[in-house]
């Protein structure tokens, strides 16, 4: 190609217009712009899905700690949960790095944790209000039933409450509840059966009172016309056995006297002392057995079927005799 040629080339070449068709700029970071339209970068994309990521479970982490400051604020023990919170931030720390770079897909221990910690913090507002409950319940039916067993199922539920072991608090508290619904029903059954029992027996004095007062007055006749023997019999019973007594003491004031005259085998000591207790022992007895034949002899019956009193010496020997 010849000087000239050349030239007329270029001038050409520098007539046309720019060729900006295919061609892109950069117009931001991560953005390449194509003829004006915006394209996302796939590196910024998961990059804006990783930081609402974050941003989310921080929330969530921010939330249940104000949760356990109003529960520490309506009188709950918040060490269990205070805990539990710890742990789930050390949850995030792990879990940080791993969703960061993808290779786990959301913070799924810490959430797990904190929805842990909102049944433990249910649970602990429902225990104290079925203890609230309970209490209330007993003050109302105290004079009903015997408030013992109730009282100790309350106090048990207050003390799993104080140690934060809302599960058992809870069921205490249910359980105090339904021994006072047992004692109530077990109250109205025994009201309703001593009434019952109560109307039965004035029924059945209604329907039978001419045949009781007719048995009642035989048990009187009867009793006025036997009374006086058998006050007798019981007298000569009581004779009886002290005569027997007397006997059997007076056996051994003749053993007593048969080892120290006879055999020698005991002291003057020993045998005086023995003789000595027999034989009061032998007055004593006479002196009952006296008492009780007077009181014979005055229980004579008297009218239809009056009798002599028995001869006192026929009943026993009243004199001590010699020994």
């Amino acid at each position: 190609m010849n000087p000239l040629s050349l030239v007329l080339f270029l001038v050409v070449l520098s007539a046309l217009p720019p060729l900006t068709t295919g061609l892109a700029s950069e117009t931001g970071p991560g953005i390449l712009s194509l003829q004006g339209l915006e394209t996302p970068s796939p590196l910024s994309d998961a990059n804006a899905i990783f930081l609402a990521k974050d941003k989310a479970v921080l929330q969530e982490l921010e939330n249940m700690q104000d949760t356990i400051g109003k529960m520490g604020a309506a009188g709950l023990k918040t060490v269990r949960v205070s805990d539990g919170l710890i742990a789930a931030h050390s949850y995030y720390e792990i879990e940080y790095p791993l969703v960061q770079s993808g290779k786990k897909e959301n913070f799924t221990d810490v959430y797990k944790k904190i929805s842990e910690l909102d049944r433990i913090i249910s649970l602990a507002y429902e225990a104290k209000d079925e203890i609230v409950a309970l209490e209330k319940h007993l003050g109302e039916a105290k004079d009903s039933i015997d408030p013992a067993p109730v009282e100790a199922l309350l106090a048990s539920a207050k003390r799993e409450l104080n140690a934060e072991r809302f599960e058992t608090a809870k069921e205490s508290a249910n359980a105090g509840e339904d021994k006072i619904v047992e004692l109530q029903s077990l109250d109205t059954k025994a009201k309703a059966a001593a009434e019952a029992a109560t109307a039965n027996v004035f029924s059945f004095l209604d329907t039978n009172k001419f045949t009781i007062l007719g048995a009642g007055g035989v048990l009187l006749v009867f009793f006025l016309i036997f009374k006086n023997r058998l006050k007798r019999y019981m007298a000569i019973s009581r004779i009886n056995a002290l005569e027997l007594e007397r006997n059997t003491l007076r056996d051994e004031i003749r053993r007593a006297q048969d080892e120290f005259f006879v055999k020698g085998s005991i002291p003057d000591s020993i045998y005086k002392i023995r003789i000595k207790v027999y034989n009061a022992m032998v007055r004593d007895i006479t002196r009952k057995i006296a008492v009780s034949t007077e009181a014979l002899q005055k229980s004579e019956f008297k009218g239809f079927f009056k009798k002599k009193s028995p001869d006192p010496r026929s009943l026993s020997n009243m004199g001590e005799g010699k020994v």
